[in-house]
Order: C-alpha cells, then sequence, then structure tokens
C-alpha cells in the first residue's frame, strides 16, 4: 500500500521577452517564440519535472507530442524553455498547449497551460489624406507581436482591392503586384485617381493568405480630397534609397516645387526610425515663392552602419496637402563583422583529396569613419599557418577606397586536418575567422634508405691457367 504523499505543485512563472501579448503568463504568442518557465513542487518531492508542447489535430481533436524538455532542478526550481514552433494551422488549430509532468516512482502531478498562437499580421502604411492624381498604397506584413517581416515565400495568395465612395471597385491588385523595398515592411504600389474621380472616403479590401492558408482580410481607409496639390517633391520621385559603408554625415538633395502662384511654406515630420539622426533643411521650414523650385539637403549623422528604413512627410498645413519621402539604408551583407569591421566572400574553409594549390578569397571593406583611413593588417594563425599563405598582409582603407580583397592559398602536402584563424585588425576593431583545411592527398615524401655495408659473398680468383 503506497503511503507515500501524492506530489502537488504549479507554475510559478512565465516569461518571454517577446513574441507573445505579455511578457509574463501570456496568453497568445507567436512563432519562434522562446518561454522560460519554473515548476513549483509545492508538497512531497519530484525526481523531474518534464514540459511538453503538444498541438491538437484539427482532424482528430487529440493532442499530439511535438517536442518535450526536462526541465533542469535549480534550488527549489524546475526550470527550463521551450521554443514554439511554426504551426501548420491547416492541420492543427491555432493553439498549443504546455503539458507540466511532475514524477517520482508511480506518483505524478500533472499541470495544463494552453496559448492561443498568432502567426502574422497587415498593418496599413499608407498616407490617410490623399488628393486626387495618384496615390501610393503601403502594407506591412510582418509576424504577430514583433515587427520582424513575413517572408514572402510564407505569402500564399493574396487580394487588395480599392473601392470608391458608392461602392464600385477603382482598381485591384495583389501582394506580387507590389513593389517590396528591400529590408522592409513595406509592399507598395501607386493607385492611379483620376482627376474626376469621386471625393470621400475610399477602402482598401484586403486578403492575405499564408502557405497553411490561413486568412488575415481587414478593411483599411483614406480620404480623397478636393485638396489642391500645391508642390511636388522630388519630380515625384519619391524614393531615397541609398548603399552606405561609412559612419558620420550622408547628406542628400531633394527637389521642391512650388506648383501654385503664391508663397508657400512647407515643414516636415520625421519617423521614429529616423529622426534621431535625421534633419532637413537645418531644422527649419522651407518657403518657397510662386512657382519657385529649390533644393533642400536631407542630413543624416550615422553613427554605425546599419540598415536603416523610414519616412519624411514634407506637409503645406495651410493647404493639408503633404507628399512623403521614403528613406532606406542598406550595406554590404556581412559573413563576420565587428563595427568597422565587415568581411564578405565564400566559406574559407578547404577540403581536397587531390594534391595543388587551392585558392580562396575574401573581402574586408571598412565600415568606419568617412574621410578617415583604417590601417588594416592581416595574418594568420594555428597548426593551419605552414600550409596556408595570404596574397596580403596590409592594406590602408578609406572613403575612396573602402575594401580590399585578398587571396588565401592552401597548400596540402600530404594527408591531416589543420586549423586556425584568419585575422583582421585596425586601429579600432579586431576580428578572428575560423579557417580549416582537411587533407585526404597521399603523402609526398619519399624516404631512402642508406646501406652502409653490402655482403656479395665470397669472390674467387681464378688464374688465366683456370679458363
Amino acid at each position: 500500500m503506497d503511503t507515500l504523499p501524492e506530489i502537488q505543485g504549479k507554475i510559478e512563472y512565465m516569461n518571454a521577452s517577446s513574441g507573445c501579448n505579455n511578457e509574463s503568463f501570456f496568453q497568445e504568442c507567436q512563432r519562434d517564440a522562446t518561454l522560460e518557465t519554473g515548476f513549483n513542487v509545492t508538497r512531497a518531492t519530484a525526481d523531474n519535472v518534464n514540459l511538453t508542447l503538444e498541438l491538437e489535430n484539427s482532424s482528430s481533436g487529440e493532442w499530439e507530442n511535438w517536442t518535450m524538455k526536462t526541465l533542469e532542478h535549480n534550488d527549489d526550481l524546475f526550470e527550463g524553455e521551450i521554443r514554439v514552433p511554426d504551426i501548420n494551422t491547416s492541420a492543427y488549430e491555432k493553439h498549443f498547449r504546455l503539458y507540466f509532468n511532475a514524477s517520482q516512482e508511480s506518483r505524478e502531478e500533472i499541470i495544463t497551460r494552453e496559448i492561443g498562437y498568432k502567426d502574422f499580421k497587415v498593418q496599413d502604411k499608407s498616407d490617410s489624406v490623399t488628393s486626387k492624381g495618384s496615390y501610393r498604397t503601403r502594407l506591412e506584413i510582418s509576424k504577430y507581436f514583433t515587427p520582424e517581416l513575413l517572408e514572402f515565400s510564407r505569402i500564399e495568395d493574396s487580394s487588395i482591392e480599392i473601392i470608391n465612395p458608392s461602392g464600385d471597385q477603382l482598381t485591384s491588385f495583389t501582394v506580387s503586384d507590389m513593389d517590396r523595398r528591400p529590408d522592409s515592411g513595406h509592399f507598395r504600389n501607386t493607385v492611379d485617381l483620376p482627376l474626376d474621380s469621386e471625393t470621400g472616403i475610399y477602402d482598401m479590401e484586403v486578403e492575405v493568405t499564408n502557405i497553411y492558408n490561413e486568412t488575415i482580410s481587414d478593411t483599411f481607409d483614406f480620404n480623397v480630397t478636393d485638396i489642391q496639390q500645391t508642390f511636388t517633391l522630388n519630380g515625384g520621385e519619391h524614393d531615397l534609397e541609398k548603399t552606405i559603408s561609412k559612419t558620420g554625415n550622408h547628406s542628400y538633395n531633394v527637389s521642391i516645387q512650388n506648383e501654385v502662384d503664391s508663397e508657400t511654406n512647407i515643414s516636415t515630420s520625421i519617423s521614429d526610425s529616423l529622426e534621431d539622426f535625421t534633419s532637413v533643411n537645418g531644422g527649419d521650414n522651407i518657403s518657397l515663392d510662386p512657382e519657385e523650385s529649390k533644393n533642400v539637403t536631407v542630413k543624416f549623422e550615422v553613427d554605425s552602419v546599419d540598415e536603416y528604413d523610414g519616412e519624411i512627410k514634407f506637409m503645406d498645413t495651410q493647404a493639408n496637402y503633404n507628399e512623403t519621402l521614403d528613406v532606406e539604408f542598406n550595406h554590404v551583407t556581412c559573413i563576420h563583422r565587428n563595427n568597422s569591421i565587415c568581411i564578405t566572400g565564400a566559406d574559407l574553409n578547404s577540403s581536397t583529396n587531390e594534391s595543388g594549390k587551392i585558392e580562396k578569397e575574401f573581402t574586408a571593406t571598412n565600415f568606419g569613419e568617412k574621410n578617415v583611413n583604417y590601417n588594416y593588417s592581416f595574418s594568420i594563425s594555428g597548426n593551419i599557418t605552414d600550409y596556408a599563405e595570404l596574397g596580403k598582409t596590409e592594406t590602408t582603407l578609406n572613403t575612396e577606397n573602402d575594401s580590399e580583397t585578398v587571396n588565401i592559398t592552401y597548400s596540402p602536402t600530404g594527408p591531416g586536418f589543420y586549423s586556425g584563424s584568419l585575422e583582421i585588425e585596425n586601429e579600432e576593431d579586431s576580428i578572428n575567422v575560423p579557417i580549416s583545411l582537411e587533407s585526404n592527398i597521399e603523402s609526398t615524401d619519399i624516404s631512402i634508405a642508406e646501406i652502409s655495408d653490402i655482403k656479395l659473398g665470397e669472390i674467387r680468383r681464378q688464374s688465366l691457367n683456370e679458363i
């Protein structure tokens, strides 16, 4: 007869730094969210506590084990973490269950917690008011709780319809018809609004279906008014897309044309992602005489080479007219990076079954400050040094010459595995890139044994008479 006390416990904490609707004891989460939890055995003792993430099969209604973790016993708590999977919502319900099982011999305590699942969301980033002529629609499609973009490959189908105030369809298109700015969540398309278009509220009806046949439907609206276009921004070109590789001042000119025969005063509004390092016209409003055209400087003080994305809105508040400049900064993709040092190129490791030299190369790009010289050195360490040689060991990089491509030549002489580091340094930063050489060739060494004494046996001497 078992007289041991029954096990009792409780979930002490459940935390998620991102990816859920709350940081603690959340009710909904998205894929890839990392959940941290602690389980407290409050009565008796347990040998272990297992945490299983279960999915509910839509066809059978049964809960299926997806992944299981044994929680680590730390002091009074059993602790661990588990990641939310990418749930196929065409086969499983839009939720998952955390199944805690505290056990010792034949006794156990089971506690479950069900959590909702969110895959993606669609947001309208278009202007809410526009004049007749053209209207740029902007949609952002991202994960539900974090700003990570939804990969285009996860969008199976879509439909966007523009409906005028009378209820008639003005135009329709799909997400694949839209232009997607690299590294931003905005899908963009320009809608033609003829001068005889109705004024009033237009609807944008959006449907997006992911690869698991989950559809998000929403309706957004914008107001078409008889507002007069008082200026033209940058000749109608509203994209400022640049690749940057230096910190410091990056300045660009945009043109503004006054389209009316009276003075126009234009103010600007900079989106949160840009405002800390961006100024327009030195921070002053832009005044234009009748029909005047003027170049205005947009200045970015970049303190780190990174990807930046945002908007600058130019506004004639008196006429209630505005135009938006879309800004996007990109940089080359680094396979290794430490602040000012960016390394690009293919895999530098090598494996061979044949003798001969093997050529690899990498490119060092300087992400340092503009108009400053950086002295770079390249070296190799480790037991690979006898079989690897650099084509260059130093260079100077700056704004005009901001990258250097360097060869690595591997020369294996026999079988073996050799490893080490490629070390790149400048005055401010350094980086170590692991490199390796695996050689399966046969050894080319030939050994010759030296024999000091050779015995040829007895030599018999014969006289001429004996022949």
